[in-house]
């Protein structure tokens, strides 16, 4: 007795393959459906929409190439969602999804991408509206200490491009001392230039100390070039971060963010930290850089910390500063021309302390446009930063100026 016929077992094998190419479907597309579904905690909101029929909750979007994953941007369309693209580059319908307030691109459309490099998100709906954000292809979004100390492993990963996707603390890690130093075992020491992209997307690094003074011996020349970065090339760009409590001690040639700028910086606020320097003016520091060199920029940037001996933004100026500003905190002592002022909220003297050349930087042959010291409570003054992008930094008249949060890093929801 025959309990298969022949025309049965080619319908159940046509069912079983069937069936498979479901499941396979349904492999394929699980990482969107899951990235629709889920509450994605690591994907950040903005502060508020962007308005428009096309409200961006997130200001940035970033692929991490290094640990590929689909891309979610929360917006909201107040229409129908057609399409999207990067740069004009079309995302194909079957790998972009918008349901819920979120956009998801499929990590495969990003295989076409073969090195990092900044584009834009345009999405456009049916009725005609586009808006965009910007949208890096990143060799890793930072979401750990570990991860930022890493950039220094090799000159290959300091060109390399980043994003912060977390606020970083480094307290707990004093083998670290800057981006560009390598220290071998006999204590020989290496620098390197950053020349790749550090991308904040608004976030903070905190509790960095370093203490470079070596009691102000001029000719130690490891006291010199000192900063979270000891030298930014000429190719290198930091923007969108936040620093805060950071303890800087250098001779000479000190700042928060760098030792020397060849390169970009902006976008980027100094809060709540303290700079020192020990040089007697020939190799000033700055509150954001020590030196700012031929061609490089400095562009829409704050540094507000208590300073010893150490100019309110730049140390020495040989390119440009545009729309920054210098606000340091009481007590401060900065050089001036022909000696030094102490600063402070009781003794504040604001007749001619607003000079430029006398406060701000040494200026060198560098410009510095609309671009000035501050006393601290004109921190809280909006009219002193209207050349602040409002998409990228979050102004609160009374209260004070900070970056907004922009970036999204690419994580499975938690659970």
């Amino acid at each position: 007795m025959k309990i298969f016929t022949k025309k049965s077992v080619l319908l159940l094998t046509a069912a079983l393959l069937l069936g498979l190419l479901y499941l396979v479907g349904c492999a394929a597309g699980s990482d969107i459906k899951a990235d629709l579904e889920a509450d994605h905690p690591s994907v950040l909101r903005g502060y508020e929409a962007s308005g428009g029929p096309i409200s961006f909750y997130s200001r940035m979007a970033a692929f991490e190439m290094d640990r590929p994953g689909n891309v979610v941007v929360r917006v909201d369309i107040d229409g129908t969602f057609e399409s999207a693209d990067v740069s004009y580059r079309s995302i194909p319908k079957k790998q972009v999804r918008y349901k819920n307030g979120k956009l998801v691109i499929d990590k495969e459309f990003f295989t076409v991408f073969q090195s990092p490099i900044d584009r834009v998100l345009n999405v456009h709906t049916k009725e005609g509206a586009t808006a965009s954000i910007p949208l890096m292809v990143a060799n890793k979004v930072i979401m750990t200490v570990d991860e930022f100390v890493a950039i220094n492993e090799d000159p290959t990963s300091l060109d390399g491009k980043y994003v912060l996707g977390a606020d970083l603390d480094l307290s707990d890690k004093k083998s670290f001392e800057m981006i560009g130093l390598k220290v071998d075992e006999f204590g020989n020491e290496q620098e390197w230039s950053f020349t790749g992209t550090l991308d904040g997307g608004g976030h903070m690094i905190s509790n960095l100390t370093i203490d470079r003074g070596f009691d102000g011996s001029p000719n130690n020349e490891k006291g010199y070039k000192v900063g979270l970065f000891k030298r930014i090339g000429t190719t290198g760009i930091v923007r969108n971060l936040r620093v805060s409590n950071f303890d800087i001690t250098a001779i000479g040639i000190g700042g928060a963010l760098a030792g020397i700028n060849e390169g970009t910086l902006s976008n980027c606020i100094v809060i709540n930290s303290q700079i020192k320097s020990k040089a007697d003016g020939n190799e000033p520091s700055g509150a954001l850089a020590g030196f700012n060199a031929d061609k490089a920029v400095v562009k829409n940037c704050i540094a507000q910390a208590k300073l010893t001996n150490v100019f309110t933004l730049i140390g020495g100026n040989f390119g440009a500063v545009t729309d920054c500003a210098g606000i340091p905190l009481a007590d401060s002592i900065v050089p001036r021309l022909g000696g030094y002022i102490r600063v402070g909220v009781e003794d504040w003297k604001p007749e001619g302390f607003l000079v430029e050349s006398d406060y701000l930087v040494n200026m060198g042959e560098g410009t510095a446009q609309r671009t000035q010291t501050l006393e601290p409570e004109a921190y809280k003054q909006m009219e002193n930063f209207t050349a602040f992008d409002d998409f990228i930094w979050n102004k609160a008249e009374g209260t004070g100026i900070t970056l907004r949060k922009l970036s999204i890093p690419n994580r499975p929801a938690a659970g």
